[in-house]
């Protein structure tokens, strides 16, 4: 069986969250879609629940891009990708380019749109899994297609993946920086997690056999 390795994007890949950078891109590009987009995004702050939080990001996105062709929405994706480029871990771009090279397939699961991230990592070799967003003869309506890609889903999200590509993969390795990946880093044999102080505290007691990282590695 061929092995694989799955990684997070947002704060694991990046040192960001980049779902701010990617409504900026748009709303650039869109103004006059910045009123509601951004109501929706700062909802997230006053937020508690952790699935609410991310249908808030969903809801920002989906309205910034409802309207916008795919091919329209290339100069945002050139912009965000430019931003993007700036926070990402070295270490973690490594990491992907030396699996390459060992014939370890690398598969980003993430919660950001798929369309956005597959586009800032096209010049890598990997396969992401993501958020997708429903599209209307190639102009996006705004609307989530399925689940997004969070916590417990990034399991369903992965497994339709596999059952579409009629593959099966010997995960070796999961990687992620937030608790709420638990439930996907479970499939992997080894868990390697990047974060504070704070992160470590929780995971000595959820995970005392992953592998801890300081982000300020």
């Amino acid at each position: 069986m061929k092995k694989a390795i799955l990684i997070d994007f947002d704060g694991t890949i990046t040192t960001d969250d980049t779902c701010k950078y990617l409504l900026f891109a748009i709303i650039q590009q869109r103004p006059s879609r910045a009123l509601v987009s951004l109501f929706n995004f700062i909802k997230i702050y006053f937020l508690k629940d952790e699935y609410e939080k991310q249908s808030a990001k969903n809801k920002a996105i989906g309205n910034a891009i409802s309207g916008l062709s795919e091919l329209k929405s290339k100069k945002a994706l050139k912009k965000f990708k430019l931003m993007v480029s700036k926070i990402i871990r070295k270490t973690m771009l490594q990491k992907i380019k030396d699996s390459n090279i060992n014939g370890i397939k690398v598969i980003i699961v993430t919660a950001s749109p798929t369309f956005a991230i597959s586009d800032c990592l096209s010049e890598m070799e990997a396969a992401v899994i993501g958020t997708d967003f429903k599209t209307t003869n190639s102009i996006y309506n705004g609307q989530v297609d399925g689940d997004f890609c969070y916590g417990k889903y990034k399991i369903k999200k992965i497994n339709d993946w596999l059952e579409d590509k009629s593959i099966e993969y010997d995960f070796i390795e999961a990687w992620s920086d937030n608790i709420s990946d638990y439930p996907m880093m479970k499939m992997a044999r080894k868990r390697f997690w990047i974060g504070n102080k704070k992160l470590k505290n929780k995971l000595n007691t959820l995970d005392p056999c992953g592998y801890y990282i300081s982000d300020h590695d």
